[in-house]
């Protein structure tokens, strides 16, 4: 990663999910590679850039990290809006934020937008002993809202990039797509009204 970079589209990444699921220490974990054991819990909503290269490709990451208490949750929901992905986030030794998923998929279906691309994420992925969800459990709960599923490690950061970088490429694939379309059909009317040109000229004659 290269904060210095300039980057050709910027991808605005929501991250969601019960409070204590380790939310803000994934994104520290991946802007920062370090581990802090104990993170305030977020107040509204924290924000981080980081800029992302990858074979000849580039891009930037706007990374929301959003505060899972109750309280919170009508501020929330205006950052929705305008986002490109959304990482769903809970806690593998922790059986209430899994079920607390199916809120914020919900919550993600009501105000995000339909083209908005979805990852399930269940951390603290070095904690086995403790752990109450299995991989098989996060991965169902994942396909039946076709969302991505990956299991991480704040802690030790397995995982990390490529959780984050996973759903930057694809809406990094989907933005290039878009723009190839639109130049596309900008040089498709260009022609067409070149042609309307040539022909007025022909009739002048």
């Amino acid at each position: 990663m290269n904060n210095n970079s300039v980057s050709t589209f910027i991808i605005k990444q929501l991250i969601i999910g019960d409070s204590m699921t380790g939310k803000s220490s994934i994104m520290i974990r991946y802007c920062d590679n370090k581990f802090i054991d104990s993170v305030e819990a977020t107040v509204g909503v924290d924000f981080r850039y980081v800029s992302v290269q990858k074979n000849g490709r580039h891009f930037g990451l706007q990374i929301w990290d959003t505060a899972g208490q109750e309280q919170f949750r009508t501020i929330i929901n205006s950052y929705y809006r305008g986002s490109h992905a959304i990482m769903i986030v809970y806690d593998i030794t922790n059986e209430k934020s899994f079920e607390q998923v199916v809120y914020w998929f919900n919550e993600a279906e009501t105000y995000a937008p339909k083209e908005i691309s979805k990852l399930l994420v269940g951390n603290k992925k070095d904690q086995e002993k403790h752990r109450v969800i299995t991989y098989q459990q996060g991965k169902d709960l994942a396909d039946s809202y076709n969302s991505g599923f990956i299991e991480v490690s704040a802690k030790t950061g397995e995982n990390i990039k490529e959780a984050f970088e996973l759903l930057g490429f694809e809406q990094f694939n989907k933005l290039s797509n878009e723009n190839l379309n639109q130049k596309e059909q900008e040089i498709h009317f260009q022609i067409v009204q070149n042609n309307e040109k040539e022909k007025k000229k022909e009739n002048c004659c």
